[in-house]
């Protein structure tokens, strides 16, 4: 049986408008915990995706010191000019084995999953994907003991 999207996509939604500044987007993102916030337009659509990455660009970072630097984030950036556009979207009903093929071929890090009429439902993230592995790994691993010392002392002893 396939997992499917919705069976690990954050149904819940955190977004921010395309006219808000970078530097309230990124309060946003540390007060939340999330790398990225889908950016909607006026008229609420979402039209957009702000990524840390996208964030990272908006800095302005000058060296101080030897190993020291200074960064700002300056209060007159917008959203609308970093996010990524188009929306890439998939089906809640999409196999996550899919998704993660899309995100390596697309070469992107969060999807907007929609359902069939095209209704925003959450997003897919690679955060998302790494936990549902995280949980595969942990749930299906063989249960064997592993002794790496073992070999050695054998190989030594002989």
């Amino acid at each position: 049986m396939k997992t499917l999207t919705k069976s690990i996509m954050t149904s819940k939604l955190v977004t921010v408008k395309h006219c808000d500044t970078v530097k309230e987007a990124f309060s946003l993102m540390r007060e939340k915990g999330i790398r990225h916030l889908p950016v909607r337009d006026n008229e609420e659509k979402i039209i957009g995706i702000l990524s840390e990455r996208d964030i990272q660009r908006a800095l302005n970072v000058k060296k101080v010191g030897l190993y020291e630097q200074e960064i700002n984030l300056d209060e007159n950036l917008k959203v609308e000019d970093f996010m990524n556009w188009p929306v890439y979207m998939v089906s809640e009903e999409t196999s996550i084995e899919r998704v993660a093929e899309e995100m390596l071929a697309q070469k992107i890090s969060a999807f907007l999953v929609v359902d069939q009429d095209r209704i925003e439902k959450g997003i897919v993230t690679t955060d998302d994907m790494l936990k549902y592995l995280l949980t595969y790994i942990q749930t299906d691993r063989p249960k064997m003991k592993f002794e790496p010392l073992s070999w050695f002392r054998e190989q030594v002893k002989q």
